[in-house]
């Protein structure tokens, strides 16, 4: 048994499915099935009952998954240190968010990230859905109003303003609503949507679960939207329909595993990301 075995029974317990755990590893779905048939066959034991749901787990599963995260952090401390002892912060950190996050904020801020620390790889994940992350592979999440699961910490990132934006040559009366959409709960701009429509007793032209796809929407021409300031406010072809304050602040939040916060490249990435989201209210 290696620990190259045991990376694919990490891989399936976190995805849930042969493919998902192919997409993880890089590997395709038959090398997975291969692979953890292989392992079964040699322990004498199941480790994942098989349904059209996906992989669960077993009895014997749930008893080494412990055992093998531990050797995953011990490995990750290990090349952490290789990385201090060399000086320069290597290895790859993922960042799970919103698409719009991704695109809009952190892709153009990659230019100082990759000059300054050029052996680390970031890989960024469009990914809206609640994640169970574990001690996952130097995997942080950035999210809104999403708790921390198990073990996860979380640290205040940036406070993000929303206000509502229309195309500059649109007029508000004309102009019909669109807002956010999402199919699972705990969601702060759909709440502030369904409420502004119900207030007003108004309908909804287009929902999308994604900020960069209503700023798009609102650039057509088509709508008007609440959407993040740092996305709207210095785009000449829109301007905000509300004076004052904001409509709505969000707090934007780092949740991780706290094995592994202290990560040497784990730390530049935050550090990074601070940097990078320096806007408020």
């Amino acid at each position: 048994m290696n620990w190259n075995d045991l990376r694919y029974v990490l891989a399936i317990a976190r995805g849930g499915t042969l493919s998902a755990a192919a997409a993880n590893l890089g590997v395709d779905q038959t090398t997975v099935g291969r692979r953890l048939n292989a392992l079964e066959d040699q322990l004498g034991t199941p480790l994942f009952l098989r349904s059209r749901q996906g992989f669960v787990p077993t009895e014997t599963g749930d008893a080494i998954l412990d055992e093998i995260e531990l050797m995953e952090t011990a490995a990750l401390r290990f090349g952490d240190k290789v990385g201090r002892e060399r000086q320069r912060p290597s290895g790859t950190v993922r960042i799970a968010t919103m698409p719009w996050i991704l695109s809009h904020l952190i892709a153009p801020a990659l230019p100082n990230f990759v000059a300054r620390y050029p052996e680390i790889e970031v890989q960024g994940l469009a990914d809206l859905r609640d994640r169970s992350l574990s001690r996952k592979e130097a995997e942080m999440s950035l999210r809104f109003e999403l708790k921390p699961r198990g073990r996860e910490i979380e640290r205040p990132l940036a406070e993000v303003p929303y206000s509502v934006y229309i195309r500059a040559d649109r007029d508000p009366d004309e102009t019909p609503w669109a807002g956010s959409v999402i199919d699972f709960g705990r969601f702060v701009p759909q709440s502030w949507f369904d409420t502004m429509l119900a207030r007003e007793n108004r309908t909804a032209a287009f929902r999308s679960d994604d900020a960069g796809i209503l700023y798009s929407a609102v650039r057509s021409g088509a709508v008007k939207c609440l959407l993040p300031d740092v996305l709207a406010a210095r785009d000449p072809a829109l301007v905000r329909l509300t004076e004052g304050p904001p409509d709505l602040v969000r707090t934007l939040r780092v949740l991780i595993h706290p094995d592994i916060e202290p990560l040497a490249r784990v730390q530049c990435v935050l550090d990074w990301l601070a940097e990078a989201f320096t806007f408020g209210t």
